[in-house]
């Protein structure tokens, strides 16, 4: 190609022209399809919000399932050694009665309250109670004790 002299402003805005033109071409060539990807990232942001939305919908209701095994489980421990307990009672010869009021969380420590208990129990099943101390003064027969409860009530 030869150089030609510009000797009019006519030729220059051609030149100019051709020049933006070829250079508009390039841009287009190279940026081609770039709108069907712009609209295909919109897409997909509007479907990863949509994805996001569903994760914490199910982190929510999975966090829910959770709470509720955790209620069930701690369900199902109380049972178990409820029937524990009424199982060490009978064994120790304790009425059914009372045998919820053993104390401990194994088995060990259940039995070991079971015996402590079935020293307070006969074999009938009814409480030994301790001796009852005696409050009177010393040298006070029941006798006396007695005498005076009874004059004490029969002057009120």
């Amino acid at each position: 190609m030869s150089f030609k002299i510009i000797e009019t402003q006519d030729q220059l805005d051609k030149i100019i022209a051709d020049r933006l033109e070829r250079q508009k071409t390039q841009i287009e060539e190279k940026y081609k399809g770039f709108d069907e990807v712009k609209k295909a990232n919109e897409d997909l942001q509007v479907e990863i919000a949509g994805l996001k939305e569903k994760i914490d919908t199910l982190n929510s209701e999975k966090q829910e399932h959770i709470n509720k095994v955790e209620g069930l489980n701690a369900k199902i421990k109380n049972h178990e050694l409820s029937d524990l307990k009424l199982k060490i009672a009978l064994e120790n010869n304790i009425p059914y009665t009372i045998a919820q009021r053993l104390q401990g969380e194994t088995e060990e420590e259940i039995e070991a309250d079971a015996r402590n208990m079935s020293e307070y129990v006969s074999n009938n099943g009814i409480f030994k109670a301790p001796p009852l101390k005696n409050l009177e003064p010393a040298g006070v027969n029941e006798d006396t004790s007695y005498k005076k409860l009874l004059l004490e009530l029969e002057g009120e």
